[in-house]
C-alpha cells in the first residue's frame, strides 16, 4: 500500500494531471481547437477586449481545459467576425490606396492643395540642448485621392485641416501598395479649417 507523504503536492499533480488530459482530449476532438486556444490566450486580444465573456471564457478554459459546445461555437462566431473585419478594412485599405497615384516628377516644384489626414510624432536623437527630439510624418491627400507625405521638425497644419502650399517631390515611391509623394521645404500658403473640402 502507497503512502502519500504530501497530500496537498499529492492533490495539486492529479489536479494538473485531470487538466492536461482535458486539453489533450479538446484539442483533438475540437475542430478549430488551436484557434479557439489561441484567441483565448493572445496578448493581443487581451488589450483589445470590451465583452465580459471572453474573459470569463478564457478563466473557465484555464481552470477546466476545455469549453461546451456552446461556448465553443460562441468563441467561434467571434473569430470569424474578427477575421470578416480584418478582411473588409484590407479590401477597404486597397480600394484607397489605389487611388493614389505619383504627380509631378521627382525635383519639380509645384503647387498643392492638400487635406491633413494623418499626423505622426516619432522620436528622433537630439543633436543639441534646443533639440525638441520629436519629427512629425505629415500625411496629406489630395481631392482625388493622391498621398503626399512631408517629414519634418514641424507640423504643417492640424490633423483635417485643408492646406494650400508649394513643395518640391522629393521622391515617389510605394509603401505597402500605397504610391506615395514625399515632398520637401513646404511652404504653406493658406491653411483651412476641417470644414473646407478639398479643392
Amino acid at each position: 500500500m502507497s503512502v502519500i507523504y504530501n497530500q496537498a503536492a499529492y492533490d495539486n499533480a492529479v489536479k494538473n494531471y485531470i487538466l492536461a488530459n482535458a486539453r489533450k482530449s479538446f484539442r483533438v476532438n475540437v475542430p478549430r481547437a488551436g484557434e479557439i486556444e489561441a484567441f483565448l490566450m493572445d496578448e493581443v486580444n487581451k488589450v483589445n477586449r470590451f465583452e465580459l465573456w471572453a474573459k470569463f471564457y478564457e478563466a473557465l478554459f484555464i481552470r477546466y481545459g476545455k469549453l461546451t459546445d456552446k461556448q465553443v461555437a460562441c468563441v467561434l462566431n467571434a473569430i470569424d467576425k474578427r477575421e470578416a473585419k480584418k478582411v473588409e478594412w484590407a479590401a477597404k485599405v486597397a480600394a484607397e490606396n489605389a487611388k493614389s497615384g505619383y504627380v509631378g516628377k521627382v525635383g519639380e516644384k509645384i503647387k498643392l492643395t492638400l487635406k491633413l489626414v494623418n499626423i505622426v510624432e516619432i522620436s528622433v536623437h537630439r543633436f543639441s540642448y534646443y533639440d525638441s527630439g520629436v519629427s512629425y510624418i505629415n500625411i496629406f491627400k489630395d481631392d482625388v485621392g493622391n498621398v503626399f507625405i512631408y517629414r519634418g521638425k514641424s507640423n504643417v497644419g492640424d490633423k483635417g485641416d485643408v492646406v494650400v502650399l508649394t513643395a518640391s517631390i522629393k521622391e515617389q515611391s510605394e509603401y505597402k501598395g500605397c504610391k506615395q509623394n514625399v515632398i520637401q521645404r513646404p511652404k504653406v500658403v493658406e491653411v483651412f479649417n476641417e470644414e473646407k473640402e478639398v479643392a
